[in-house]
């Protein structure tokens, strides 16, 4: 079976890229079909969600039942499902559904693996793609390889600063990473950013208006870590990224859903697309 699943997860792959275009089901107000994943979990072992999406037009339709009866069929472009959705799914940690069945099996995987897979699979077949905000695939791993040095400091430059909310010794801490977290939203291209005083830590608001015509999207989230208590478990100083063996190691910071000892290679990538969209 599990076997079964990995041919096709492949299939997906090749037959996306051959056809240009990836097939989902969504629902009135435009929104994706989903389900929770049978297969990931979060490192505290909560819920992931998934996003379905099919291969074929028939795969889908044959999934418009219960809870997903009434969804109508959508395409999306290969480029756009590779440039915004496999990067957005990854960045709120919700995991793709590959050629459900009419029961909801099928196969799970992580986005950035994904979109992985389609790269190479579109550089094997030489497949000509047009984005949004690269010219072409080949721009997007120049710009992430030329810009990775910048990528990597301002990322470490965020998980230097012991943002410890739970110990008063840090309190002039959790202001600076406030600080360093608007100069970055800034630097990304929003239009406004602020750090915004209260009874307790701050609290750091940014905005980018698209379109005033456009639904709002919120992303909230905590800038704050733990504890690196007991120190003499570390093997390095916690609060100094350290790469060893091609991953980068740290205290826990869930800011960008990472994990200590995240894939070095992944989170250059990541972060390209995620604070240079």
């Amino acid at each position: 079976m599990q076997q079964e699943l990995i041919d096709s997860y492949y299939h997906f792959v090749r037959e996306i890229v051959a056809k240009g275009v990836v097939y989902c089901l969504k629902d009135e107000k435009e929104y994706v079909a989903s389900c929770i994943s049978s297969q990931f979990t979060t490192e505290d072992d909560e819920e992931v969600g998934v996003l379905a999406f099919w291969s074929d037009k028939e795969g889908a339709e044959n999934c418009k039942q219960e809870e997903w009866e009434g969804y109508h069929l959508s395409e999306i472009p290969l480029a756009e499902f590779m440039e915004n959705w496999c990067l957005g799914m990854a960045q709120e940690d919700i995991v793709a559904g590959i050629d459900f069945d009419s029961t909801l099996f099928g196969y799970e995987e992580a986005p950035l693996r994904l979109l992985s897979s389609l790269i190479e699979e579109v550089e094997a077949n030489d497949v000509k793609l047009t984005f949004n905000s690269f010219s072409s695939l080949g721009d997007i791993k120049e710009y992430i390889k030329e810009n990775e040095p910048r990528f990597v400091e301002e990322w470490f430059s965020l998980l230097r600063i012991p943002s410890v909310s739970s110990q008063t010794e840090h309190k002039a801490d959790m202001g600076r990473c406030a600080e360093r977290w608007r100069e970055l939203l800034l630097s990304s291209g929003v239009d406004r950013a602020e750090v915004m005083p209260t009874g307790g830590n701050p609290v750091v608001y940014a905005e980018r208006i698209v379109s005033p015509d456009l639904p709002t999207v919120l992303v909230y989230g905590h800038y704050d870590v733990m504890p690196a208590e007991p120190l003499e478990l570390w093997q390095s100083e916690p609060f100094e990224p350290t790469i060893r063996d091609g991953r980068v190691y740290y205290l826990p910071q869930e800011m960008f859903l990472f994990s200590p000892g995240i894939e070095y290679p992944a989170a250059v990538k990541y972060m390209a697309r995620l604070v240079y969209p």
